[in-house]
């Protein structure tokens, strides 16, 4: 967190691959345990984007935020996950710099 900007970075690398379309074979050991999504708990080999907004919903969780309704990023199903793209146009948001959305 930079107290100067109000900025939050979340990242873990440490098991970060390449995502491409269509989408490969994966293994299931990814992912920090704690945020890891059902899919690959239960042992999927094929998963997409879906696993990384389980990981913030998670987070913001466990922060107590209500930034978007948990149900939408900690849906079961993973198709009705909410995409990142969905979820930045959340008012908590708005103060963002509207460059950062476009990288």
């Amino acid at each position: 967190m930079d107290r100067k900007t109000s900025m939050l970075k979340i990242a873990d690398l440490g098991l970060a691959r390449s995502f491409t379309l269509p989408i490969k074979k994966y293994t299931h050991e990814i992912l920090t345990l704690w945020y890891r999504a059902p899919e690959v708990l239960l042992g999927a080999t094929h998963y997409s984007t879906a696993v990384d907004m389980w990981s913030v919903g998670c987070i913001f969780d466990c922060w107590n935020l209500t930034v978007v309704s948990g149900y939408e990023m900690l849906h079961y199903e993973p198709s009705r996950r909410i995409s990142a793209k969905k979820a930045m146009e959340h008012p908590y948001f708005d103060d963002l710099d509207n460059l950062i959305l476009t990288i």
